[in-house]
């Protein structure tokens, strides 16, 4: 009863309505009442300890300070106003010294609400207090509702009703432009949508044109496959008119391209053709004459497909002897024209004059590969052989095709003789067990992997002359000859650093 009877002589009209004094609930994050908290030690001096934050009293300063920063905007309009329409008053709301001192306390506190939206060019602490000064008086305003008591007069009863509707009017106005701003943002939307489905249509047609082009390019490769000697493909009928069942018929490589590219698509295919024939006799001379550097470059077709195709897999100890047999023949041709013999050295040292150079198939990454393998099949072939692979090579190299069983048989023998050397090696540096089967294969490329693996671990932590010497042992050169070639291989090292 102390409330509403001390309400009723302070001349309230209605003592016993339920009043909420300002605050500062309205801020509810985290951040925004650590700022209040600071701009309250900035904007008093207090020496009061029932006032201080945790006193009895300290609600009575929360009070205070929020009836100060909700006063700051209606402050800021009135003086605005009245220095306008009076300027010779002289005070507004730059230089009124309470603006000034709430200003200059909400700088010092560096006040912050990530509620608060900024405002480009305005200092942050002026935004902020700005935005808290609308949000402590709507607060107010709605937690304190105009009332007029029962005893008043029916023009204050109006009075009451009138503020009451311009309260409801301004809440519908608002509620309205949140509509309006809702219409846009659908409109907006929608425009979004449509953008986005004219997008996903050009999206649709350039995967459409690119699996297109997929095509086209597949085509273009299985038809320059079949010129180059590939089986053709099968290649489907129409149906005829008595006939339900599918006829096919064997297509060649230039049926196909015609089908594609018509009567000029195949003449330039043609030409193709004919420059990777020249380009692979070029690499055939270069192999017999060192001299004449005709460098074996990759010819390239129609839309940038290229015509030689490297294909080390298929490179085997058979394949590449055979191949070799004529090459090594006329090196041996030149060895004798020299006074020199031709040594097994020339397989696979690019120091040696009579270097046979590196199998095309073979990419300039590979090719230190294909030379340990080269190397492996000179250190397993027995000089008998070697002289006897020369002479065949001479018999296969004279244009006849006589019986070709003596060279089958030979590099049957080389090929046997290689992957023992290769077993035996492995068991001797690898540890591998002499009971276990060995694994490689006759392929060039991994027959290169596993010479480079015993060859690193045979020659680690020796000399350059030191290696030499074991290459030569393991060659069958005579001692004076593995230390030639030891100081060769050593200064042209030395060289070449």
């Amino acid at each position: 009863m102390v409330a509403p009877g001390g309400r009723a002589l302070a001349g309230y009209p209605d003592p016993h309505a339920h009043c909420i004094p300002v605050n500062f609930e309205s801020i509810q994050n985290t951040i925004g009442m650590a700022s209040v908290n600071r701009l309250i030690d900035e904007i008093f001096v207090n020496d009061v300890e029932h006032l201080k934050r945790g006193g009895k009293l300290y609600q009575v300063t929360l009070t205070c300070v929020a009836c100060l920063v909700g006063a700051y905007n209606k402050l800021y309009t009135d003086l605005k106003s009245a220095f306008e329409e009076t300027p010779s008053y002289g005070v507004g709301p730059d230089n009124n010294a309470i603006m000034i001192a709430i200003r200059e306390a909400a700088k010092r506190a560096k006040i912050e609400d990530p509620t608060i939206a900024e405002i480009p060019n305005v200092p942050r602490y002026i935004v902020v207090l700005r935005g808290w000064s609308r949000q402590v008086t709507d607060a107010h305003r709605r937690n304190n509702p105009d009332r007029v008591a029962q005893s008043a007069s029916l023009s204050q009863h109006l009075a009451g009703y009138q503020t009451q509707l311009v309260d409801i009017l301004g809440a519908v106005k608002g509620l309205e432009q949140r509509s309006d701003g809702r219409v846009e943002d659908r409109m907006t939307i929608e425009i979004l949508q449509e953008q986005l489905g004219k997008q996903d249509i050009m999206i649709a047609s350039m995967k459409a044109k690119d699996l297109e082009k997929d095509k086209l390019i597949t085509r273009l490769k299985n038809a320059n496959l079949a010129l180059q000697g590939s089986p053709p493909r099968r290649r489907k009928r129409p149906l005829e008119d008595d006939d339900n069942e599918d006829k096919e018929e064997m297509g060649g490589g230039e049926e196909m391209v015609e089908d594609l590219l018509g009567e000029r698509g195949v003449e330039s295919v043609v030409q193709s053709q004919t420059l990777y024939n020249t380009a692979s006799t070029a690499a055939a001379a270069t192999a017999l004459a060192p001299e004449i550097m005709i460098p074996s470059l990759p010819v390239w077709g129609l839309n940038g497909i290229q015509l030689t195709k490297l294909n080390p897999s298929n490179v085997t100890i058979t394949t590449e002897l055979e191949r070799l047999a004529p090459i090594l023949m006329q090196k041996q041709e030149q060895a004798v024209n020299a006074g020199t013999t031709l040594s097994k050295r020339a397989l696979f040292d690019p120091i040696n004059k009579y270097f046979i150079g590196c199998n095309e198939h073979f990419s300039s990454k590979e090719a230190s590969k294909y030379r340990d393998a080269m190397k492996l099949i000179a250190i397993s072939i027995t000089n008998s052989n070697w002289s006897k692979l020369i002479v065949i090579g001479r018999k296969s190299g004279d244009g006849s095709r006589g019986d070709d069983r003596p060279m089958r048989d030979l590099v049957s023998v080389i090929k046997r003789s290689t992957l023992d050397t290769l077993k035996r090696l492995q068991t001797d540096h690898l540890g591998l067990d002499p009971g276990r089967k060995s694994r490689a294969k006759d392929g060039i490329r991994g027959l290169g992997d596993n010479a480079r693996a015993v060859f690193n671990k045979a020659l680690k932590g020796k000399a350059i002359v030191e290696q030499e010497e074991w290459l030569a042992d393991k060659l069958g050169e005579g001692r004076q000859s593995g230390e030639q070639l030891s100081l060769q291989a050593a200064f042209s090292n030395s060289d070449k650093a």
